[in-house]
């Protein structure tokens, strides 16, 4: 399952610009005010991002955990692709990547993350306003 994944390890941030161009904005923006919502989400619900453990569920290359690292106390990254992992490592030397494997799901399914990010992307919505 790694190799489709890992074909875009190297083209991932052009293929989401391309997707995204529509709107005018770049990637980073994006990236940053995602970033932005889940810390203060976090803050809200949970209390101050330093002191979460917070696991990155389908990580990829790991384009949000560099302004999350920093943010959080302690910041875990898994995904099935090796390719992706290794440019997120890179990118990323203060955050703990992992392949997916049947240890890391336990680590995320317990009560040892404060948030899964998986989870979050999952299962937060936005309705829109009906008149």
């Amino acid at each position: 399952m790694s190799a489709p994944f890992d074909a875009y390890k190297d083209t991932y941030r052009e293929a989401v610009q391309d997707s995204i161009a529509f709107s005018g904005l770049e990637l980073e923006f994006f990236t940053e005010r995602k970033v932005s919502h889940l810390l203060r989400v976090a803050r809200t619900h949970l209390g101050p991002p330093s002191s979460l453990r917070v696991a990155d569920i389908g990580c990829g290359i790991g384009l949000s955990d560099g302004l999350l690292a920093p943010q959080v106390g302690e910041l875990h990254g898994v995904d099935m692709a090796r390719g992706a992992l290794a440019t997120a490592a890179h990118d990323n030397p203060h955050v703990h990547y992992f392949i997916e494997s049947p240890a890391f799901k336990q680590l995320a399914a317990g009560d040892e993350v404060d948030i899964d990010l998986d989870q979050i992307t999952r299962t937060v919505r936005v309705e829109p306003r009906r008149p």
